[in-house]
């Protein structure tokens, strides 16, 4: 009789895990406020004007995949080079488990699991962002660090480190202080002259570099195109987070919880989302969650929610058990101390800059997670796995199953008008709040003119008189559902001008802004909502 074979079980275990991993499907992008100017650039700019500070190598990556790829869009691709980042990400940190001593495949094998179907880390998966390819580069360069041995040991690791400081910014300090942790743990002196001294050399070299390319400005290039270049379109100067405050640790909790564990349910709440929106992140645009959450069956909720539960209630449980077993640092070795320090050296960074956002925790869910495994041995590997299939299931449904709907992306929705009968040449009027909107209709549309609206009063007169020539030209000045959010923010009316609102087929898809025919009622923008 033939023997099954433990490693072809665990081939299939893994090759399922991928399977359930990739399979959700995603309609809903409102939630990647970046996603669709990389889409759209990649397909209409070159190599140097696509250059990002934050993220330098990621970007002229994702065109040489789109260019190879033949395709005529880019989305599809692009989220294709996330997948199969996030496959490698996790293929590194299982190995990174082996590293830091994680005894069992069952037992590494259910921290893979864990950081697979974190929330951030699967929908991002899914999504055209940099963050699964940081967070692959991440857990390689670790691994090379942990691996690496040689006299130019400190030089291939300063090598990794600006490599990955160049697929995008905030990986340099975690990795910074792991690579200098780690050494000084195994008292390596020379090789950790050899890090420092090459490390800042290269990043010397890599900054001179893009300094000779010359790289573009990032501020808005998805509105580029203005007519209407006095404007920019709004935004808060009052980004609390951007220093320490005794709301920080709140927003953390908040932000990297998010980034975890799916919420997306409770802003259906309007308890709930009044206070997010109004009180703690005022900054920040939640109608697009909101939306997400809304009409949901009862019963879909309170599974959900029993999830929710039970996940939390594990997470304390094992919390308990780190508490009582809180001697065992006394064993670790130096690559454990480097995999906290960088963790910890991470968390402070964000907490400092912008907490609350749960995107700037994603590429630390991978450090944090390999942390809970150096933490949580005292736990039993059954009481994991048993939680792990019900923090997927939460995460399932609080989050990945709102995301297969179209009908429910805000944007989607409030573009149906312009995206139906937009031309590139024509105009889009937005209200507040319209940077994702922007991006997400030009990918759409083309080439479409975005203009906002003017923020003081005494410019909406030659505001006005430019539209009327516009329109006199033959163009279309279609306008955005924020716009009729505030009626404080036109404030003249459209009739003094020779002009009228015309609302779109569908309430809340938008309408458009139209020389006014002899007997049409006079009324503003804002009576028309």
């Amino acid at each position: 009789m033939m023997r099954f074979s433990p490693v072809l079980g665990w081939v299939l275990a893994y090759l399922v895990l991928a399977f359930l991993f990739l399979s959700p499907e995603v309609g809903n992008h409102s939630e990647a406020e970046d996603a669709f100017t990389y889409a759209r650039e990649v397909e209409v700019e070159g190599y140097r004007e696509i250059l990002h500070p934050h993220h330098r190598l990621y970007h002229p990556l994702i065109k040489a995949v789109y260019e190879l790829s033949g395709a005529e869009r880019s989305y599809p691709v692009l989220v294709a080079v996330s997948q199969g980042a996030a496959l490698l990400a996790l293929f590194f940190f299982s190995l990174l488990l082996r590293e830091l001593g994680v005894k069992g495949e069952g037992r590494r094998f259910v921290f893979v699991a864990g950081l697979a179907f974190s929330y951030g880390f699967w929908r991002y998966t899914h999504e055209v962002e940099a963050y699964t390819v940081g967070s692959a580069v991440a857990m390689m360069i670790l691994w090379l660090f942990f691996r690496c041995r040689g006299a130019w040991r400190g030089v291939v690791m300063a090598v990794g480190l600006v490599l990955a400081l160049n697929v995008h910014r905030a990986l340099g300090p975690p990795l910074l202080l792991a690579g200098g942790t780690l050494l000084v743990g195994q008292k390596e002196w020379r090789s950790l002259a050899l890090f420092v001294i090459s490390a800042g050399g290269l990043y010397l070299a890599a900054e001179w570099t893009a300094g000779q390319v010359g790289e573009p400005s990032r501020q808005g290039p998805e509105f580029s195109g203005f007519f209407y270049e006095e404007q920019t379109v709004e935004r808060s100067q009052d980004r609390a987070g951007t220093k320490l405050s005794p709301a920080s640790l709140p927003k953390a909790a908040i932000g990297l919880g998010s980034s975890v564990v799916a919420t997306n349910l409770l802003m259906g709440v309007d308890p709930v989302f009044e206070f997010l929106q109004k009180r703690l992140f005022p900054y920040r645009f939640l109608q697009e969650e909101r939306l997400l959450a809304q009409g949901q069956p009862i019963w879909f909720q309170a599974l959900w929610a029993l999830l929710l539960v039970a996940t939390l209630a594990g997470i304390a449980f094992f919390l308990w058990q780190v508490v009582r077993d809180w001697q065992q640092w006394r064993t670790w070795a130096p690559a454990s101390w480097a995999l906290l320090v960088a963790t910890g050296g991470y968390a402070g960074m964000i907490v400092i800059f912008e907490p609350g956002n749960p995107e700037m925790w994603l590429l630390g869910v991978p450090f944090f997670w390999l942390v809970a495994a150096l933490l949580m041995r005292a736990v039993s590997t059954r009481s994991l796995a048993v939680w792990t299939v019900v923090f997927a299931g939460g995460n399932f449904l609080g989050g990945m199953a709102l995301l297969a709907e179209e009908e429910k992306d805000y944007h989607f929705v409030t573009s149906r008008f312009i995206r139906a009968e937009g031309r590139p040449q024509d105009w889009y009027l937005l209200g507040y709040r319209g940077a994702v909107q922007a991006r997400f209709v030009r990918y759409r549309v083309g080439a479409l003119q975005v203009v906002p609206l003017p923020r003081e009063s005494e410019k909406f007169a030659s505001f006005y008189h430019e539209l009327t020539g516009e329109l006199s030209r033959g163009r279309r000045v279609f306008v955005h559902t924020t716009v009729l959010e505030r009626p404080a923010s036109f404030g003249v009316s459209l009739a003094d001008f020779g002009l009228s609102y015309r609302p779109g087929p569908t309430p809340g898809g938008g309408g458009e802004i139209v020389l006014a025919a002899p007997g049409d009622e006079p009324h503003s923008v804002n009576s028309a909502r």
